[in-house]
Formats: C-alpha cells, structure tokens, sequence
C-alpha cells in the first residue's frame, strides 16, 4: 500500500460504504477537497458530516496513522486544524495541540481488491507506457482531452526557460528571442556554442547591420572564433576577416574560443558554419525580429521568416576553405519546425501571458496544430501502440505525457490511467476487499 494509490481512493470515493469513523461515528463526505501538490496537508477545502456535525477544512492521509509522528506534523501548525484523518491502519490515537483526538477514517477493508491489482499492473509494467497494453480502451475523446492538457503544459515547462533567461536578458523579449533561436539551430551539439555566441554579440548589435548580410556574417563568423587565416583563393574568407576587424576595434569585442565547436559525428549540413551563416539570414530578412513573430498572422508567415539559406560561399563549402560538392544549404523543413517548437512558440506563450492576450495564446496552440508531428523514438512508442501524433501539438503532448507520466508511473495523475482505473468502480458491490 502506498499514499498516492490512498491519495486516489479518496479523491475518486473508491471505498466501500456505508462510511464512519475508527470510533463508530457515522461519516459522510460531501467534499473530499482539493488535492494539494505542495507543502501542508493533502487535502484542503474538504467537507464532511460526523455524526451530526458538519466540518469544513484539510485532510490528511497516511499509510499508518502512526505516520503522522514519523512525518514530524505534531510540530507544524498547519496540521492543527486538521478535520479528518485517513489511514490505511489505525494503528495509533493522534491528538491536536489541545489534547483533543483528531477523527480517524480507516480504509483498511473498504478498498476493491480489484482496482488494487489494477493499479499494480500499471505501475509494475515492464512497458515504459504502463497502460501501452490497455490504452484502447480509453475513448478517443478522453485521450484527446488529456492530451490538450499535456500540451498546454509542455508550453508551459518550457516557458519556464524563457523565464529564467528573461529575467538574466533585463527582461528583453528581443534578445532573449535571438539567444533562444542561435541555441535551437546549434542542435544537437552546438547549442551551447551557439548560445553563447549570441550571448557574445548581442541582436542590438547587429541590428544596425540589418541591411548588410555580409557584416552581420562577418560579426558572428569572427565571434565564433571560426573564421581562419585566408587563403589566396579565397576572397571571401578574406573580406570577412578584414570587416571583422574593423568592427571588432570599433565595438570592443571579445571574440570566443574556436574549441567550443563540434563537427565531429555531425551531418554536414548541421556544421555550425553553415548554422550560422543562417542565422545570420534570419536577423537579415527580418524587420523586427519578436516583432515579426508576434504580429505575425498565420504560421504561414512564420515558416517563411525562417525559410532561409547560408550565403553563396557554402553553395560549394560546408566548412572554411575545404570545397565540396555544390547545393544550396537551406534551412532544412524540420530545423524550421524544430525552432518554432522549442523557442518561437514557448516564448510567444509567455508573452501572451505577461500581456494578457488571449488571442495571442489562443494562436500559439493554432500554430502547434497546424505544424507537421515529430517522428522521434517517443513518437514512434506511442505509434506502436496505436497512439499516432497528428500534429505538432500532439506529439509534443505525448512527449511530455511520457517524460513527465509514463516514465515515473505517475498513472494516478494521469487522466488516462485514472479512467481505467475507474472502470472499477461500478463493480465494488461484487468485489473483495483489502
């Protein structure tokens, strides 16, 4: 037996009746409150009879009531007006400050052996989706539910990050927006490097370069700390190490330490010389950048923002002075989708937020539904078990659904779980109990 499965029982009044107390007190729960997540007792604005007395306030539930003691809440306040306590087993008499015994609730007996082994089933499922057996049972409009929950709290967990790199940004929406964008592009092993040189030379810097592809090239190669000594033959490469230096005397820069970067076991076109070389396209086409993004009408607009390629050099380069076979490098359709996803998306979110714009957070979930879905190693478990993303959307919610459920057997937070558990319920009268 263990709290959280207590926990369920009692929020879903999945016990055997009639009710009363460990001393023979008629009990009946009208509320049994809401679950509390944090700190101080279990269940908060419960509402109960006991005999003929109506209680209104917190319950606390234990394996034992013993472990009451154990959990040191005879020495916090917040358990002193405590109005019911439930245990599995009453195993021992818990008093307030007062003296006085707090009433008991013993589930001992009252619990479906059945909804027991459920419960275990899933959460000792050798399946990384405890419920990958049992999933199609649960109506379509249940997951569905479920699922737009789990996206709007995917936004939100990433939002966080945004948060955190706000508040370092002196909130700057637009630098913190850039920072976000250079770090997605150096995935999957340069988005630090990445980052970092976006930390390095700032979007107001470039900004005044917005009309000159070429010196905001020469900014960033020459921060990155890429660009080497030019060869004869290559008069690109030359002119961009000449303007960096100028530019760089000119606003005291400090440029980054070319070991950073990896190219080792990276496809060609995710080299960092040709990411930034996009980036650098990015900040060139675009008249605002956050701007752009958050007037922008339909996602349409969007993906032709970041619709864009490395300069003519890379046409036959995937790295300084090394000639190749020539193609145009553009930014791949799922580099674009990967960057709205990760950084466009979540920092609109957010701004809606602060703002105060349902419309706005009304478009980012338009947005993720309207994008392709991911075909990643979760997406592809969910498939196998006839749960096949459908956008964007869906699959960033099936991703958080099994990082941030399945993973941990959080079964009974899970709306999906919960529904087969409860399938249960109507057959209590003809079950044992434990």
């Amino acid at each position: 037996m263990n709290e959280n499965f207590l926990f369920y029982v009692w929020k879903f009044r999945l016990y055997d009746l009639p009710l009363q107390t460990t001393t023979d007190e008629e009990l009946k729960v009208i509320s049994p409150g809401r679950h509390n997540l944090d700190s101080g007792p279990d269940f908060s604005y419960a509402r109960i009879v006991i005999g003929d007395t109506t209680w209104a306030g917190n319950v606390e539930i234990h394996v034992n009531a013993s472990d009451w003691e154990k959990h040191k809440h005879q020495n916090d306040p917040a358990y002193d007006n405590i109005i019911l306590h439930v245990v599995y087993n009453s195993d021992k008499n818990i008093t307030r400050p007062d003296g006085s015994e707090i009433p008991v609730f013993e589930l001992k007996g009252r619990i479906d052996t059945g909804l027991w082994e459920k419960y275990m089933n899933l959460v000792n499922s050798i399946s990384k989706i405890p419920c990958a057996n049992s999933i199609r049972q649960v109506p379509e409009l249940i997951r569905d539910a479920w699922l737009d929950r789990m996206m709007v709290e995917r936004l939100e967990v990433k939002s966080q990050r945004v948060l955190d790199r706000l508040e370092q940004n002196q909130n700057n929406w637009l630098e913190t927006l850039y920072q976000f964008i250079a770090r997605d592009l150096g995935s999957p092993v340069n988005s630090l490097p990445m980052e970092l040189l976006a930390r390095a030379t700032p979007y107001g810097l470039l900004a005044r370069y917005r009309d000159d592809l070429f010196r905001i090239e020469a900014l960033l190669y020459g921060q990155s700390g890429l660009l080497p000594d030019p060869d004869g033959n290559e008069e690109y490469v030359r002119e961009l190490k000449e303007t960096y230096e100028f530019l760089s005397a000119k606003h005291e820069l400090n440029k980054m330490d070319p070991v950073s970067w990896k190219f080792m076991r990276l496809r060609p076109p995710h080299f960092p010389t040709l990411r930034i070389s996009q980036l650098s396209a990015i900040i060139h086409q675009s008249r605002h950048l956050f701007a752009d993004i958050i007037e922008a009408d339909s996602i349409k607009d969007v993906l032709k923002l970041l619709s864009v390629h490395a300069s003519t050099y890379w046409d036959t380069h995937y790295r300084f002075g090394k000639p190749g076979k020539e193609s145009i490098k553009s930014l791949g359709k799922d580099s674009i989708h990967r960057l709205i996803i990760n950084s466009i998306l979540p920092i609109t979110w957010i701004y809606a937020g602060f703002i105060m714009n349902r419309d706005l957070k009304s478009k980012c979930l338009a947005w993720m539904e309207e994008l392709h879905p991911e075909d990643n190693r979760i997406t592809r478990e969910w498939k196998e078990i006839g749960v096949e993303a459908r956008s964007a959307g869906h699959s960033q919610a099936l991703i958080h659904l099994y990082d941030e459920y399945c993973i941990s057997k959080k079964c009974l937070n899970c709306n999906i779980g919960t529904h087969l558990l409860n399938n249960q319920k109507n057959d209590l009268q003809n079950s044992t109990f434990l």
